[in-house]
């Protein structure tokens, strides 16, 4: 005898339920209008819609996003899932209530829970309700995992409409970057919701000694050291090593001399390599034959490569420049390792076709100019450059609010960290380097003034510079006496400012602070107090673009800002003369040309 499938319960139930329900006459309309409303917006009947807010969730907040196609506001659908959630009650209980954060029976969260409010302006529900659960159901914090985090979504799922995919984003979210932000926190990370992708490369240790010894070999060549052995403590620099050209256009067997490259290309160069010779063993190569860089770089090794990327990401945004990088490392591998490399014509030839399948666009991208555009507005470039000396005058003003009450600690996390991110944007509104050189910047890089009222400076090595080229910044006197407030004031709280040398440290021990991090947060900011969304990469876009508006004369100070070579291809994309920019110069060069007309003598002027 089979057991008969429990029926669902359905709207059609909860309208019964709202009858029947000792509740007043007006709060039984609200009911059957918030029911009435959902079947009319989801277009289906109410017999048809299950009574459950796992799958209610998801589809009535996806309408919650597009509440304009129906002709009503957010708040119009906000107030119909509370009233909903109330009718739904009636046939799906929710669960029992978690105790409050105030109520938290084991000390781990307590300690990390205090510790993560001192550090995150505000509190964010998933986590907060991570904590609740684990606390409530006597799971340790070093035992949360993805196992864990399903069933707190579970059941957040049961208790409000929510969209489970954000509730996972979210939980996933903060919780990974609590571990990057809070000192103790549990270093195993969430994956919840990530798609498991195949890595994109063996390890290194299982090809050839060969293999490795001849990637070694590229990585000194590249670098412009000679080949030969070290002596200890010195380095020996060869940069007349003569290789063929990669240009296949131009093979008719010119030797030239290659510059060194840095120290990013050359790992994008090995990678690349990496991938390639993987690529050939899923292929069905078997690694005992990749015994040199030469058995990669071939027209077999460059389709086995561009191919396993199509097959990993088509469709990822950025797919189209992921691949011409990967092209363009293995040609710069090929000229450096290949004598005949010029004249292996169908490597070349399948080059040339594979970027013109994935054509960069050239100039500045449409995204890029769509976030570029709210800079239009000249208010909001005054409101971006005034915004670290707002925010670090607030930061200043509660600073000294809680000496004068006697309050301890004068100074919070909180407040060190956003002092820690105004900085950040004040020097990337100085000299707009990349995030990577910016986090990496010691304090033996700063040149302090020898007077208060005199600038100082910031010298950036070429190591820690993309285009392997110096860099340096001149930062006014009020720029550095907000850096020496980070410096004496704010940073100690953060790190040891003993073992630690870097601008921007790292949570605990001696490094810097990840650039994500810094990055994310930076952007958090502005987007908080200037009501601006950058990223911080788009720094140099915006720079470039606002010295080109201010003088489209101005490409080698524009190049020079950001540390481009005169007649970099990669400068346009940061940056060109907007047409109504180009317009406007014109208008001015034929005006000063009439200005000029009319102060000459006419003709028979002259002759009479």
């Amino acid at each position: 005898m089979t057991t008969p499938t429990p029926a669902v319960a359905t709207l059609a139930d909860v309208l019964a339920a709202i009858d029947t329900a000792d509740l007043s006459p007006i709060e039984k309309t609200h009911l059957r209008s918030a029911v009435s409303r959902t079947s009319t917006w989801l277009e289906r009947p109410v017999n048809a819609i299950p009574a459950d807010r796992r799958s209610l969730g998801p589809a009535l907040k996806a309408l919650q996003r597009r509440c304009a196609a129906h002709g009503v506001t957010p708040k119009s659908v906000s107030n119909v899932l509370g009233l909903l959630n109330r009718g739904l009650d009636l046939v799906d209980r929710r669960p029992s209530a978690l105790p409050p954060v105030s109520a938290l029976r084991m000390q781990e969260w307590r300690d990390l829970y205090a510790a993560w409010r001192a550090l995150v302006p505000k509190a964010y529900g998933p986590l907060t309700i991570l904590i609740r659960y684990c606390d409530a159901n006597d799971i340790a914090p070093g035992d949360v995992e993805d196992a864990v985090a399903e069933r707190v979504i579970d059941y957040m799922s049961q208790v409000r409409l929510r969209d489970r995919d954000t509730a996972v984003h979210h939980l996933r979210g903060y919780w990974n970057a609590a571990i990057d932000l809070v000192p103790g926190w549990p270093q195993r990370r969430l994956t919840i919701g990530l798609k498991v992708r195949p890595k994109a490369t063996l390890e290194l240790s299982a090809f050839p000694a060969s293999f490795r010894a001849d990637l070694d070999r590229f990585r000194r060549i590249a670098a412009g050291l000679s080949e030969a052995e070290e002596p200890a403590g010195r380095r020996r620099y060869d940069f007349s090593v003569v290789v063929a050209t990669a240009v296949a256009d131009n093979a008719r067997g010119v030797r030239q001399t290659l510059k060194p490259l840095s120290a990013e290309s050359i790992s994008g160069c090995i990678n690349a390599v990496v991938m390639a010779a993987t690529a050939l063993v899923a292929q069905g190569a078997t690694i005992a034959d990749i015994k040199g860089v030469a058995d990669v770089v071939t027209a077999r090794g460059l389709a086995a490569l561009v191919n396993s990327v199509l097959d990993r990401l088509e469709g990822r945004a950025k797919i189209t420049r992921h691949v011409n990088n990967l092209v363009g490392f293995l040609l710069m591998v090929g000229a450096r390792m290949r004598p005949d490399f010029a004249e292996d014509h169908e490597f070349h030839a399948l080059a040339r076709q594979i970027r013109a399948d994935f054509a960069v666009e050239e100039g500045m991208t449409l995204d890029n100019a769509k976030i570029l555009a709210q800079f239009d507005d000249s208010a909001a470039v005054r409101a971006l450059f005034e915004m670290p000396g707002t925010v670090i005058a607030r930061v200043e003003a509660t600073r000294a609010a809680r000496k004068r009450r006697g309050v301890d600690p004068e100074i919070t996390p909180r407040m060190a960290l956003q002092v820690m991110h105004a900085v950040a944007v004040m020097l990337l509104l100085s000299l707009p380097v990349r995030v990577g050189t910016l986090v990496r910047t010691e304090w033996s890089h700063v040149r302090l003034p020898k007077t208060r009222n005199a600038p100082g400076f910031i010298d950036w090595p070429a190591e820690l510079i993309k285009t392997g080229t110096e860099a340096s910044v001149e930062l006014q006197p009020r720029k550095m006496q907000i850096l020496r407030l980070w410096r004496d004031v704010y940073r100690p709280l953060l790190c040891d400012a003993q073992s630690n040398n870097f601008v921007f440290p790292a949570k605990s021990g001696p490094g810097h602070r990840n650039r994500s991090t810094l990055g994310n947060y930076l952007s958090a900011l502005v987007r908080k107090h200037a009501g601006l969304r950058i990223s911080s990469h788009k720094f140099r876009h915006l720079v470039r673009t606002l010295v080109l508006d201010a003088d489209p004369s101005a490409e080698a100070l524009a190049n020079a800002l950001l540390g481009h070579a005169p007649g970099s291809r990669a400068a346009h994309r940061y940056g060109t003369i907007r047409p109504t920019i180009a317009s406007r110069a014109l208008a001015g060069i034929l005006e000063r040309q009439a200005a000029a007309a009319k102060t000459r003598p006419s003709r028979s002027r002259r002759a009479s």
